[in-house]
């Protein structure tokens, strides 16, 4: 029988997170770089962005706040500061958007300089989202898509989860 803290992680995953091209999680292949490289330079396309990349292993917990999957579990001590540090490596994944859009290159429609500007504006869109007010805004955003009420963490009191499965 599969485990129900994992039954409950990827039952919330698939009901709750956001799901982009490339799948929440990806670890930033170019497929998943250059979908989210088209977002909106906004709080809203850098939640996106967090979503995709994060967001299987990202919980809000409506009244208790954040938790994090930490491979065998949802853990709440410690989610703010890995919240933030995911939205810290999303800031930076910005780069990698940029890096994909060169290899690809212009498309057909753009001309050389446009596609320039647009990769130079990217890159100072990638440096502006490292602030802390961009972060925290962020997460605010994120907030919407991968919250849950407290009582969709044990949705059956008579199951016991232990590491190697459940018992009921």
């Amino acid at each position: 029988m599969n485990g129900g803290a994992d039954a409950v992680r990827r039952a919330i995953t698939s009901a709750r997170v956001v799901k982009f091209p490339g799948g929440g999680g990806d670890d930033g292949g170019e497929r998943l770089n250059l979908a989210l490289a088209e977002k909106e330079r906004s709080d809203l396309g850098n939640a996106e962005r967090l979503i995709a990349r994060h967001g299987k292993d990202l919980l809000f917990v409506r009244e208790r706040g954040w938790h994090w999957w930490c491979g065998t579990h949802w853990e709440e001590e410690g989610a703010d500061d890995e919240v933030r540090r995911r939205a810290h490596e999303t800031a930076r994944s910005i780069v990698e958007e940029m890096d994909a859009l060169q290899k690809r290159g212009a498309p057909k429609w753009q001309s050389e300089a446009d596609f320039n500007d647009g990769l130079d504006k990217l890159l100072k869109w990638a440096t502006a989202s490292g602030n802390e007010d961009k972060t925290r805004k962020m997460i605010a955003q994120a907030v919407p898509y991968l919250s849950v009420a407290p009582a969709e963490l044990d949705a059956d009191p008579l199951e016991l989860n232990l590491l190697n499965g459940t018992i009921r």
